[in-house]
């Protein structure tokens, strides 16, 4: 296969991993990422466990600004 071909594929998540139509997305992101989160915030150690990871810059502020 040539490195620069463009292809498709179809990837299953399953539904313990998907986040439904909710009102308040990143808090349930945050939440199951950091379990606790609002009960431990005073410690960092929360932290050590989990990341986030984004497709964009733009994703990744976003993210840390609702953390903040």
């Amino acid at each position: 296969m040539d490195l620069n071909e463009v292809s498709e594929a179809t990837i299953e998540i399953p539904k313990g991993l998907l986040i439904e139509n909710i009102e308040q997305p990143l808090f349930k992101l945050v939440e199951f990422v950091y379990p606790g989160f609002i009960q431990n915030l005073t410690s960092d150690e929360i932290f050590y466990d989990g990341a986030i990871l984004c497709p964009t810059t733009e994703c990744v502020d976003q993210i840390n600004e609702f953390i903040l």
